[in-house]
């Protein structure tokens, strides 16, 4: 499914054509103002994840988006924005998580065109693809034999 949203979505029904998925994984607002309610904050990346990467990889930045911290602007897939700082005590002002995913962090001006701003947390035209390693690998051996290279689309289904 490709999912879509108009301008002025949330509040028109006939111009919303999205999913949820975007929506259920973003920032959840917690205890700071209402520019954060971005969704429902599941599937957060954890301690562990954000320990496993080395900290000059640039994909843990990609990746990880760190409460209390700049979203490292349009080179590392952020907006610009600081997210509020990391509060267990969501009354004191913070969101209650360290990590979120950034690969369903939504745009502020998508947001602005939708509607779906300030108190009303969706995300519903984010599209994040998920594809599976042994998906990838078919796809090149299917690739290979129709190119005529049946030795190629062997060898890659075969032996990974």
């Amino acid at each position: 499914m490709q999912a879509t949203a108009g301008q002025g979505a949330a509040t028109n029904g006939a111009l919303d054509n999205g999913t949820d998925f975007g929506t259920s994984q973003n920032v959840r607002q917690g205890g700071a103002t209402n520019v954060w309610n971005l969704g429902w904050g599941w599937n957060t990346p954890t301690q562990n994840l954000a320990d496993a990467w080395d900290p000059a990889d640039p994909r843990r930045n990609q990746t990880i988006l760190f409460s209390g911290q700049y979203d490292g602007g349009s080179d590392q897939g952020g907006y610009g924005a600081t997210l509020p700082p990391y509060n267990a005590l969501e009354a004191a002002g913070g969101i209650a998580r360290k990590f979120w995913n950034k690969k369903v962090y939504s745009d502020p001006a998508m947001r602005q065109f939708t509607g779906w701003i300030n108190g009303s947390g969706a995300a519903r035209w984010i599209n994040h693809r998920i594809l599976r390693y042994a998906d990838v690998i078919l796809m090149l051996a299917e690739a290979s034999n129709e190119l005529g290279d049946g030795a190629t689309a062997e060898q890659t289904w075969s032996d990974p």
